[in-house]
């Protein structure tokens, strides 16, 4: 591969990037469609101007991390710019929809609203923020009673158990109404986590009903509204560092690094999550290891484990690690220097009830130049393959090194990948979610998966160097682990999960009466209290694309691939009636019709690892009500 670390170089730039086309492709322009069919304009030069800014950032120097700083610092205000674009569409869309829910509750409630970026409905623990007008929870007028003084509510009236995460309070939210003057209220913003239920590229709403709680006054023994507070108690921990998911038992050794056993499957992996640095003397473009490299491993270090969050459906587990490592390169650049820094490794491991997804987040504190970081996954499978996803394809790789003996270079020992990795057996499986990280080797002993994190490198283009690509600082890297049948669980699965953890749920909190609009984009409040606006009946096809036709308003595109080497077959159904389906090219030309099936629906074929574009004509009404298709009968499957 040419150039291959690039792939690893100022990797906050990669992050950067991989944020803003996850912001777009999943969220903005997505709900810029399903708003659109609700009768909000679909602002299609607003997107376009985001992706435009965003692809500025696009040439090969230039997204690879390998030229001069002021290239790099230039990027930073293009990402800004354009995540800044999509977010407030994105804003605008979701609050549209939230404001057109028929919530039928009482004028001192609140509606909870989340979205679901995926094509799979979420049926499992969610997280959101609920905001309150600042000091009227118990939570902070009360503190010793260690509740809260809020209920929350599903559309059929059955009341959700959650639990607290935390709080900021005081928070102060600003309104901007439409051709009026700004103003603000302060609220306390409490993230909750409770089992939640939204459909497919849907929404669901949910009553946040608060109450009062006043404890006697001085000199009293009954107090008028004095109520039990809201208290939902429990833990997932059955030993002082071991939890069950009812998925997963899960254990935190005393180094910091981690141990699975799969209930499913009855396997278990240990001394997961372990960090590697070894010396790197390269540049933006090549790592080079000098010729006396030694690598530092978090294994040898003591942890600090600490319990941030413990309840019955979300456990939260910080462990950090401080390895003594080089403090840079020899100064012969033959080796690492003797002087030693501490470099510190602060992970948060994040547990939910019956989730089958582990999330991690860790967040190094480096002080090292001329070094490359790795997190390692050993797996100890045995098998000569392994996969990763690229764009439109899940590619296998196999493990085996190739014998570069008789080239000029050596084997770059790393392949790409775009944040899904996956390796498995004939039982079980394993695999590693990212955001943002794309270079991976898979190393044949114990078929341990090295994931880089970042690479601190100083060499430049026609300059004596600097230290912006050394990456000195605070740096986050997010992640996640994932085991799984391969007898019951789908490539598509895997990949769509993959998106779900890259984009995952967002939600808002929507107060009752008058709704002061920030835009001129208004309907009447008649959207059911949950609604999907796309569903895939087998989810056998991964949805890459929703959004606006390229040359003609009012006409949409779906593109969807196939990630197996088989034909596989689909059927999609629209919250609304097609007019009209053809199959495009990816230049959105050339159409071919597709027959509507008798309730609407389209089935949709890909040839093995096919793409497929679906140009559509919806029947949006004219006053924006609801005009839901007529499909009454499940498909066989």
């Amino acid at each position: 591969m040419v150039l291959a670390n690039v792939l690893s170089s100022r990797i906050h730039l990669k992050q950067h990037n991989d944020q803003c086309e996850t912001l777009l492709t999943r969220w903005a322009e997505p709900w810029g469609v399903f708003s659109s069919w609700e009768g909000r304009p679909y602002h299609q030069s607003f997107l376009q101007q985001a992706w435009e800014i965003l692809l500025q950032n696009h040439p090969h120097d230039s997204i690879c991390g390998c030229s001069i700083d002021q290239v790099h610092r230039d990027m930073l205000y293009r990402f800004d710019q354009s995540r800044l674009i999509a977010e407030s569409m994105l804003s605008e869309q979701l609050t549209y929809i939230a404001n057109s829910i028929d919530a039928p509750w009482s004028a001192d409630d609140r509606t909870l609203v989340l979205f679901n970026a995926s094509q799979y409905p979420l049926d499992g623990i969610a997280t959101a923020d609920v905001e309150l007008p600042s000091g009227t929870d118990a939570s902070q007028t009360i503190r010793m009673l260690g509740g809260t003084s809020f209920r929350l509510f599903d559309a059929e009236g059955r009341e959700m158990a959650y639990q607290v995460l935390g709080m900021e309070t005081g928070i102060v939210k600003r309104v901007r109404p439409f051709r009026s003057v700004p103003v603000s209220e302060s609220v306390d913003r409490i993230r909750i986590a409770f089992k939640a239920n939204i459909p497919s590229f849907g929404y669901s709403a949910y009553r946040v009903q608060s109450f009062t709680i006043s404890g006697p006054a001085f000199g009293e023994y009954a107090a008028e509204r004095f109520v039990a507070p809201v208290r939902h108690t429990g833990t997932m921990r059955t030993d002082n560092l071991t939890w069950n998911n009812g998925r997963y038992i899960v254990r935190v050794a005393d180094n910091g690094s981690i141990g699975i056993e799969d209930l499913h499957t009855n396997r278990a992996f240990d001394d997961l999550v372990v960090f590697e640095s070894e010396g790197d003397i390269g540049d933006g473009w090549k790592h080079i290891a000098p010729l006396r490299n030694s690598y530092a491993y978090s294994a040898g270090c003591p942890a600090e484990i600490s319990v941030e969050a413990d309840g019955p459906l979300f456990s939260c587990i910080k462990i950090a690690v401080t390895m003594q490592v080089p403090a840079f390169a020899g100064a012969d650049l033959n080796g690492r220097s003797e002087e030693t820094v501490p470099l510190r490794a602060t992970t948060c491991l994040e547990i939910r009830k019956n989730d089958p997804v582990l999330r991690i987040q860790t967040v190094v504190d480096n002080r090292s130049r001329n070094h490359r970081f790795r997190v390692l996954f050993p797996t100890s499978f045995t098998g000569k393959h392994y996969r990763t996803n690229t764009a439109f394809d899940l590619v296998e790789r196999t493990i085996e090194k190739p014998n570069f003996d008789g080239y000029l270079e050596k084997w770059a020992d790393v392949v790409p990948h775009s944040g899904l990795i996956v390796i498995n057996d004939d039982t079980c499986g394993v695999a590693v979610y990212s955001e943002g990280l794309h270079e991976l080797t898979l190393r044949e002993q114990k078929r341990t998966i090295a994931l880089t994190l970042f690479r601190a490198t100083g060499d430049e283009v026609l300059t004596n160097g600097s230290d912006g690509g050394q990456l000195l600082g605070r740096l986050t890297f997010d992640y996640a682990l994932r085991l799984f049948d391969p007898d019951q669980t789908s490539s598509a699965q895997l990949w769509t999960e993959h998106a779900r953890f890259k984009s995952s749920d967002r939600s808002l909190t929507r107060k009752q009466g008058p709704i002061r609009h920030e835009t001129p984009h208004r309907r009447e409040p008649t959207l059911p209290l949950s609604n999907g606006y796309l569903t895939l009946a087998y989810n056998r096809l991964i949805v890459t694309a929703i959004k606006q036709s390229e040359d003609e308003k009012n006409v949409f595109i779906v593109r969807l691939f196939n990630a197996e080497n088989r034909e596989i077959s689909d059927r999609l159904r629209f919250a609304f009636a097609v007019e009209s389906a053809d199959y495009v090219s990816l230049n959105e030309d050339r159409p071919y019709p597709i027959r509507l099936c008798e309730d609407g629906s389209l089935d949709v074929t890909a040839k093995s690892k096919g793409i497929v574009t679906i140009r559509l004509r919806i029947a949006i009404p004219v006053d924006g009500s609801p005009r839901p298709d007529n499909h009454t009968e499940e498909p066989e499957s």
